[in-house]
Parts: structure tokens; sequence; C-alpha cells
């Protein structure tokens, strides 16, 4: 059956996780989403139809359906106010929805609220049978390709939904000329945004704490785009330690500053070739799963231009505010 998907290489690969027999189940879960299993929970639950929250997501047409009161409370509060940017009822709609989440919280007593009991926070993807699967230690998802994914969330469904979003969104904001980059972004003084790169731990939060009276778009992740011949930086609001409050505002972006942490302050730059590859291994979550060099001549197509009309520069900065005087 093309719809029934071999578990064979997730069970190969659940080495990789400390509490395998979760993992376990997971995989069984995943194999189980789907339409049929959405609406048997609208029975449970005693509903022939689900709610839905849509939102615009810099291009992307999204819409969120439930049946969970938990969620609806999630989405149209906490959600509703860091995202922003809702669009129409898909229905009424002549474009509709480029992408659909069909969404359960888990509710499987036998996990006695274990469902995120990992301690392993990677992502595994991968495909099957035309699928795309995913597993993390907050929710489970399965992607049709098509625009339909679904999802079984950890109950605390915050972190749940996010990254969820940070699995099933950046490939397909490259069809909207975006970027989702792991980064923090600081809007200076000048009203210009300064992108930070770096590996784990170079700084990114660091920087943006020490942003002053500055705006700071995000200190985990930002979208980048280009408009107009111009490069203009977003806020995801996709988690991280700082939730921005000008989601939807763009800012010119004015540099790219590579981290190293350092005893002085100062800012060394880096031809286009250079910015290419710190851009490169910076996109968030585009690389992944089976075919996960698929993507290249998209993110290319962006970064390139990027690279060439962009400053960048590596700059080595030490833990105080002091490195702005070194990037004006």
């Amino acid at each position: 059956m093309t719809n029934q998907i071999s578990s064979s290489e997730f069970r190969s690969r659940i080495h990789q996780f400390s509490n395998q027999a979760l993992m376990a189940e997971k995989i069984h879960a995943v194999e189980n989403l789907g339409a049929g299993f959405f609406s048997q929970q609208g029975l449970i639950q005693g509903k022939e139809s689900p709610e839905q929250f849509c939102f615009n997501f810099h291009g992307l047409n999204i819409v969120f359906y439930y049946f969970d009161e938990r969620l609806a409370n999630f989405f149209h509060n906490d959600f509703g106010k860091k995202i922003g940017g809702q669009f129409s009822n898909p229905s009424s709609s002549k474009l509709g929805p480029d992408l659909s989440f069909f969404i359960t919280l888990d509710g499987n007593d036998a996990n006695q609220g274990q469902f995120s009991n990992e301690i392993n926070p990677d992502c595994l993807v991968f495909e099957s049978f035309g699928l795309e699967l995913a597993i993390q230690r907050d929710f489970i998802g399965k992607d049709d390709l098509r625009g339909h994914v679904y999802l079984l969330v950890h109950e605390e469904l915050e972190d749940g939904i996010y990254n969820a979003l940070r699995w099933s969104v950046p490939r397909r904001l490259l069809d909207k000329r975006a970027l989702l980059l792991h980064s923090s972004c600081v809007v200076d003084h000048d009203n210009r945004a300064c992108l930070f790169l770096g590996h784990s731990g170079a700084g990114k939060t660091t920087v943006a704490s020490f942003a002053g009276t500055r705006k700071v778009l995000g200190d985990d992740m930002n979208v980048v785009r280009f408009e107009n011949g111009h490069i203009y930086a977003y806020a995801a609001n996709l988690g991280g330690a700082i939730q921005s409050e000008f989601s939807g505002n763009g800012f010119l972006v004015k540099g790219v500053y590579w981290l190293q942490k350092s005893a002085v302050s100062q800012v060394i730059p880096l031809a286009p070739g250079q910015l290419t590859q710190k851009l490169l291994v910076s996109a968030a979550n585009i690389f992944v799963g089976d075919h996960k060099m698929e993507p290249l001549p998209l993110v290319m197509n962006l970064i390139g231009p990027m690279a060439n009309s962009l400053n960048g520069y590596i700059l080595n900065f030490k833990k105080d505010e002091e490195f702005w005087n070194a990037i004006q």
C-alpha cells in the first residue's frame, strides 16, 4: 500500500536517541498519522468539523486545523500575538493555503506524560513512499509534500508547534524568495538591520542581550528576503530566548557579521565567496532528510546575490556592548 510507511529506516536510526522504547512508540504513531487519524480524533471529542487558525508567514499562507480547545487558546492568544499576519478564511480565498497542518495533541495515557522524555533534541527526518516523516522529542509529523502536514504534538504544545514549523516551512519559503537564517538580528539606531551569524554557542543571544535601546528581531531565527532589489530582515518568532515586538516589519540589512569570541572587538571584511559560505551554513533546516541537497540550487539563487550585494565581516567581540563601536 503506497500510504503505508516502511519503518525499517526509522528503526535503524533510533540508536541515536537515548529513550529507544519511546522512540519505538513514536515510530508506530507516525505510521498512523493521516486524514483518517485526524478525523477520528474529532469523533472522539464529539466534533464533526475542526476549528482553524489562518496566518501568513512571510508569503506563505498557512492554516492550522484542530479540534482541541487548548490549541484554540494557544493559537488565538500566545501564537497569534507573536506571529501576527492573519489572512482570510481559506474557504473564502481563491488562492487557498500554501500549507495546511492537521494537529492532534498527544493523548496516549500509556505515555504517562513522557512524550518528550528524550535528551537528544535533534529532529530525525527522512522520506518513505513519497512522504516525509519527522520525529522530535516534542512532536511527530507526516508531510505528504503536496501541502498537507499531519502532526501529533506534546501536550505542552508551544515547543512542538514551533519545532514542527522549523521542520516544514524553511524549504517552502525558498519559493517566496525568502530564507530562514539561524541568526541573531538587531536593528541599529539608523533603522537598518545587523545580522549576526555563527556556530552554536558563538554568541548570537549574547549580542542581542547587548542591544540596549536598539530593536531586536530575534536571537535564534530570522527571515531575509528580496524586495524591490533590496534585502530585508524580518523577525521569524519561531522560538528562541527573545520574542520580537516587531513581527511583520521589514528592515533593510546593512551588514552580516560572523561571530567569533575575542578579547578585543574588531571587524574583518569578508569577500563575497566567504560570505556565501557563511550564509550557506546558516540556512536553517534546509538540508535535511534523504534528499537534503535538492534545495541547493534554490538556496544558491538567493544567497549568491545576497553575498554580492551585502557587506560581510568577521566580528571578533568580547562580552560587552563595546563591539557596537567596531561595527559603526
